[in-house]
């Protein structure tokens, strides 16, 4: 299953069966749970966001760079998250591997590793019930428990007063911050596989009051996806209505990208023949086209030329109104029988909605539009 654009409907079990895989890719917002058998979610930009709500995947939940998950991620295998995203809840898995500038609210539980990259941000617990736990350098948590060994980058940062290593300890490749206290030999707080500052502090040196608003106020922070988007300003409407439009724009990318390629511009004077006889198009003095259709005396001047450049002026100044009404005038200069070139169809479909709901177009869109006028203009000439 692909989901994309603004999903209301969660994905549940039907008749206790799983879905065998689902996929999130940009643009999408996803308004309630999904739960597959694995979960595979597309990285995340800023003109192209990914956001979903609670994701639990039996076997693995894969998420990309920079999409935010408000609610948990659960598997009862892998969790893998990657570079820049946010979890707005708890990680729960088998194992978990944890990207740089990843940012978990909540805490991080597995049965077997936890792995975390570089300047990853967990606000609760990290905890691994029978394996190890891994960091690289300045990570920062509440607080680790491994339960075989805690290998740690320079400059891991707990807000917790104690690290606990289990049966392998604790291993540190340089300093590392207990609370608010820095320790550049880890070795002096070595204390029965754990880093314990208490074993160098005296009593009224300890307050764990820091340590325990850090926590609170980050599960604090921990909101439903709802509330999530009223916070930030997010528009679900509003986003329904640019996503619906994008995979016109992305074809409208796309022929353009091929117009590039494969067209170039025609030459002034081309002769054809239809069932009544020739037909010559010449382009004369003050860009005015003149069709002079066989022996007969039907001759008409029509400034074609000069509607197009008129369209394209207009398009390029964000008068969509103005270029409809130059588009109009060329459609109806064609004379009965001749077909009217795709694109033009293409382009009077593409500005109507942009008019009727009030839409400025962007740049890209502007160039393609252009791009749409000169390969119409084009096709008429070799008809």
């Amino acid at each position: 299953m692909l989901i994309t654009g603004v999903r209301r409907d969660g994905v549940f079990p039907e008749e206790g069966q799983l879905q065998d895989n689902v996929k999130i890719e940009r643009p999408a917002v996803v308004l309630d749970f999904i739960v597959a058998r694995t979960i595979e979610v597309g990285d995340s930009t800023d003109e192209e966001p990914v956001i979903t709500s609670s994701l639990f995947g039996k076997n693995i939940v894969l998420i990309g760079r920079n999409v935010t998950v408000v609610g948990n991620v659960q598997s009862n295998g892998k969790v893998v998250i990657k570079d820049g995203s946010k979890v707005l809840g708890n990680v729960v898995a088998r194992e978990a591997e944890i990207g740089s500038e990843v940012n978990v609210l909540g805490n991080i539980i597995t049965e077997s590793h936890v792995a975390l990259g570089r300047r990853s941000k967990v606000g609760g617990y990290v905890v691994s019930i029978r394996g190890t736990i891994t960091t690289e350098d300045e990570v920062e948590v509440f607080d680790l428990f491994g339960d075989s060994e805690l290998i740690l980058g320079q400059d891991v940062h707990a807000m917790d007063y104690a690290l606990f290593g289990g049966s392998g300890g604790v291993r540190a490749r340089g300093g590392v911050i207990l609370g608010e206290y820095k320790v550049e030999d880890p070795k002096d707080l070595d204390f029965r596989g754990s880093l314990n500052l208490l074993t160098i502090l005296i009593p009224n040196q300890y307050n764990p009051k820091n340590a325990l608003k850090y926590l609170r106020d980050n599960l604090n922070s921990i909101v439903d996806i709802k509330t999530y988007l009223q916070k930030h300003n997010v528009d679900i409407q509003r986003l329904e209505r640019d996503f619906q439009l994008k995979p016109f724009e992305d074809m409208l990318k796309r022929m353009a990208k091929e117009i590039t390629k494969n067209l170039s511009m025609a030459g002034p004077t081309i002769t054809v023949t239809n069932a009544e006889g020739p037909v010559t198009i010449t382009v004369g003095e003050n860009n005015v086209v003149s069709v002079n259709a066989g022996e007969s005396d039907k001759h008409q001047t029509v400034n074609l030329v000069e509607l197009f450049q008129k369209a394209r002026e207009s398009i390029l100044k964000g008068d969509l109104p103005a270029a409809y009404s130059a588009v109009a005038a060329i459609t109806e200069a064609i004379p009965e029988g001749k077909p009217v070139p795709g694109e033009l169809d293409e382009f009077v479909d593409a500005i109507r909605s942009r008019i009727r709901e009030g839409i400025a177009p962007s740049e890209e869109i502007k160039e393609v539009l252009v791009s749409l006028l000169d390969t119409a203009y084009n096709r008429m000439l070799k008809l």
